[in-house]
Parts: C-alpha cells; structure tokens; sequence
C-alpha cells in the first residue's frame, strides 16, 4: 500500500502477484520484456532488460505476468513485450483488478501482450473494472490489446449512478469470449464504447 497518489512498479523477467497491491489515486504497472521503459513517476523511468542468465532462470515459468491478487489504483498498467514466445501466457488474470478515484474522469486499465512472433497470449478469468463508483462518475477507459486474447471473465466499464458507461476496447489478432464471460459499460444516462476486433 502507497500513500495517496504514490506508485508501485513490479518489473523483472516473471512476475506473479498474489497478495493485495493498493496505490489509492496512484499508478500500479507490472512490466516483463526483453527490453521494456515504464513510467514510474515524474522524471522516474525504469528500464526493464531480460538477458540470457535471466531468460534461463524462467525456463518453466507459465506466465510472464500473473495475477491472482486483488490491485487496486488510479491507473493500472500489465505489460509485457517479447522477443519471443517464451511462456504459456503473457499476461494472466485471475484475479480482481478495479481502479478507484478522487475524480470523476481518467481512471484506467490497460494490459498489453506482445511477442515478435506474433503469439503471445493474455488470458482473463478474473475481474477487470473501471466502472465509476460514485454519483456522477462515468466509467473508465479499460484495454486489452495483444496477439491473442482469452476473456472467460468480467470486463467493466459501468458508469455510477447517474452518469455514462465508459470504454472497453478488446483488441487482437486472434480473440476468444466464452463461458461466463461478461462484457458491460452501461451507465444511466448512456451506454459507453465496447469495440472487439482488431481492426480499428
């Protein structure tokens, strides 16, 4: 947990969460890649770099990212970008990830799976939400974007009461929606932007 506003950065070559990540009105990111910049903050990047001693020890690692835990931050950043296929998934969520505010507009989720070889795989089946949590406070900007994506879980853009449902942007090469899997940003005063596909 950060004070308000603060930041919490997890990169390296494998990542899995499983415990509670709290940042209120700050920025959580996970990042793995062969060579990766995060924004940590004003004037605070961190340069992510996977070398070989690195890459050997992650042999039989199943996701670059894993999340089994609950975040919870202004802005929530998953990503990882490869050279190549190196795991099962990319990026894995089973977990609850929401954003939650001070103000009323900005709030976001964005996960972002990439290899070279065009196959990395990001996989939900937990919860992704933006949705705004208070009167007046419209839905927020959730993304998932990558080569192949697997959503068996809850993606949510709702807007609170009396407001606009936000935007949810499902983006990839090859894309899958199955089982229970729910997609929702309707608001009160008006339904928000569900775009799926790969082509926009």
């Amino acid at each position: 947990t950060t004070s308000q506003g603060g930041f919490i950065v997890l990169a390296g070559g494998a990542i899995k969460n499983s415990g509670n990540l709290f940042a209120p009105d700050g920025n959580v990111q996970l990042a793995v890649g062969d060579r990766i910049q995060v924004n940590a903050g004003p004037n605070v990047d961190v340069e992510v770099v996977v070398d070989a001693p690195l890459l050997s020890a992650v042999q039989g690692v199943q996701d670059a990212i894993l999340n089994q835990g609950d975040i919870n931050a202004h802005t929530i950043i998953l990503q990882a970008k490869l050279a190549e296929k190196l795991y099962d998934q990319t990026v894995n969520n089973t977990g609850f990830i929401r954003t939650t505010r001070a103000v009323r507009v900005g709030n976001t989720i964005q996960v972002y799976g990439y290899t070279d070889d065009q196959l990395a795989t990001i996989r939900n089946g937990g919860t992704l939400d933006v949705s705004g949590t208070q009167v007046n406070f419209d839905g927020g900007t959730l993304v998932l974007e990558g080569d192949i994506i697997h959503n068996t879980g809850d993606l949510l853009a709702k807007g609170g009461e009396g407001a606009q449902g936000g935007t949810i942007h499902v983006l990839g090469n090859e894309l899958a929606l199955y089982g229970d899997a729910l997609i929702d940003a309707s608001g009160d005063t008006g339904g928000g932007t569900i775009l799926i596909g790969g082509d926009y």
